[in-house]
């Protein structure tokens, strides 16, 4: 079967729009949302007329496609999509902030006087069918939204890597679902040290985060990102369109955007030194009128509803510092061997002279000098960006390096690797797995964490919750300039 890639691309617009235009009507004042709105849509309808002249298609037998939904759908339960199998801790706040974009009108008012401000584009969607049908119709829309952006992701990624065959192609989804650090190895040598010297010389707290790890905690945030990175390197010539990609995953994921901007930066390096006799046409691309459009439209305002919650008083401890490796640099460099660099090394004959490789190693050497947030959001966050582009060449690697030699050795070594990486989300799915058995067992259908929370009021006056004082709201909403000025009353 021939899939039109500008359909795939309009379906990834499509999903990533729906929340933002459902936030523009939702949450402004009429006569600020329609024009805004209209704004936006001419932006995408000018990339919709654009993507016709795109002939180029996808072939992917029927059978491969119905069987990477329900691969995708299968894997979004494990994650703990519809509250069936294991939901990790971070589900208990997720499902919070669902249920009061259910039950409060919008924008979202406590009893306090605060407002809920929060990167929320995930849950729009989701909190329209539950103000229509229920909670129990958000969770199960939240599941088949989540699905379909791993759908859609898989597919993007089969065009990148030239994936022409059944097997290369649900091997792309296995790659997806498995690939990650080399955790247990890093252990290793950590023990090893113990053992020699005495000292452990491999601890950083919070580190990298594998994908299946990012869909099962922070699938609000992963989803849009990995989809803006699929677009992006499936032609990744279109500069005229980053920042229709890149404005909305301020309401989606924020940290994530850090490393999308640091990708898209070297994707207009790479296309200004190919026209390096004619900058002014590069130029005139970044600044297209799809990309202004949304620059000047849709960004101010959806920084201006964030910035109720970024920039309110924090503790210090949950603000922007830099961490120093000064006398213990072999911390670092054991770190970034065992979660990302023995990727690095191996597909580095094949990427030598490919700017996303130098990029995504640099974000991901660099991000370990910062934290930000109680669990160092930022670096678990946007490491997530780096990753996916290192998969991206590990997959391309595997799947299409031709030559023998020392390169089979590292294509060996590659898938050594990988199989090491996907012990422990093997472990965590069999975990899941046998977590399901027992509550089934014992008369119980529904995850530890779903209930926790009925809302996102009050949180931060819970006893060991106090940092969620500063996580979810914008004190004193009413003298802020988004709830005073912009947002519906």
């Amino acid at each position: 079967m021939d899939i039109k890639v500008s359909h795939i691309e309009r379906a990834a617009y499509a999903w990533i729009y729906s929340s933002i235009f459902i936030f523009l009507i939702g949450f402004l004042k009429w006569y600020i949302s329609v024009p805004v709105s209209l704004v936006t849509a001419f932006a995408l309808y000018l990339v919709y007329r654009k993507g016709r002249e795109n002939q180029d298609t996808l072939h992917v037998e029927k059978a491969v496609l119905i069987i990477g939904a329900v691969i995708a759908v299968c894997w979004m339960l494990l994650c703990g999509q519809g509250g069936v199998m294991t939901q990790g801790a971070d589900w208990a706040g997720r499902d919070a902030q669902l249920k009061d974009l259910i039950n409060y009108s919008w924008p979202v008012y406590y009893s306090d006087g605060s407002a809920f401000t929060y990167y929320i584009g995930h849950f729009l969607v989701p909190s329209v069918f539950g103000k229509m049908f229920g909670l129990g119709a958000a969770r199960a829309c939240l599941f088949v939204y989540t699905a379909i952006a791993v759908y859609i992701t898989w597919l993007n990624i089969i065009k990148i890597l030239k994936a022409d065959t059944v097997l290369k192609q649900l091997a792309v989804l296995l790659l997806l679902m498995l690939f990650g650090n080399t955790e247990a190895l890093r252990q290793i040598v950590n023990n090893l040290i113990v053992g020699v010297f005495g000292t452990s010389s491999s601890y950083v707290p919070y580190g990298f985060t594998p994908n299946n790890n990012a869909y099962a905690w922070t699938f609000n945030q992963v989803c849009c990102a990995f989809l803006v990175l699929s677009v992006i390197f499936e032609d990744d010539a279109r500069i005229e369109n980053f920042a229709l990609l890149g404005v909305p995953m301020v309401l989606y994921s924020p940290f994530m955007l850090i490393g999308v901007f640091v990708l898209a930066a070297a994707a207009v390096a790479k296309q200004v030194f190919k026209h390096k006799n004619d900058i002014l046409s590069v130029v005139k691309r970044i600044f297209s009128v799809q990309n202004l459009c949304v620059l000047i439209a849709l960004l101010p305002i959806l920084l201006i509803y964030l910035s109720g919650n970024i920039f309110a008083e924090k503790p210090d401890e949950l603000g922007l510092s830099a961490v120093s490796y000064s006398g213990r640099i072999s911390v670092y460099i054991i770190f970034v061997l065992f979660e990302f660099m023995l990727y690095s090394i191996c597909v580095f004959p094949r990427f030598k002279r490919n700017i996303y490789f130098y990029a995504a190693n640099l974000l991901l050497m660099t991000i370990l000098f910062f934290s930000m947030g109680k669990y160092n959001d930022l670096v678990t966050r946007t490491s997530s960006v780096g990753l996916f582009v290192l998969m991206l060449m590990t997959g391309d690697f595997l799947v299409n390096e031709k030559k023998c030699g020392f390169l089979r050795t590292r294509k060996a070594a590659l898938c050594v690797i990988l199989s090491i990486a996907a012990v422990p989300v093997a472990n965590s799915w069999l975990d899941s797995v046998k977590d399901f058995s027992s509550r089934v067992a014992s008369g119980n259908y529904s995850s530890t964490w779903v209930e926790t929370y009925n809302t996102c009021e009050g949180l931060g006056d819970k006893e060991g919750l106090s940092f969620f004082k500063y996580q979810f709201y914008t004190h004193d909403a009413k003298e802020h300039l988004f709830f005073k000025y912009l947002a519906k009353k």
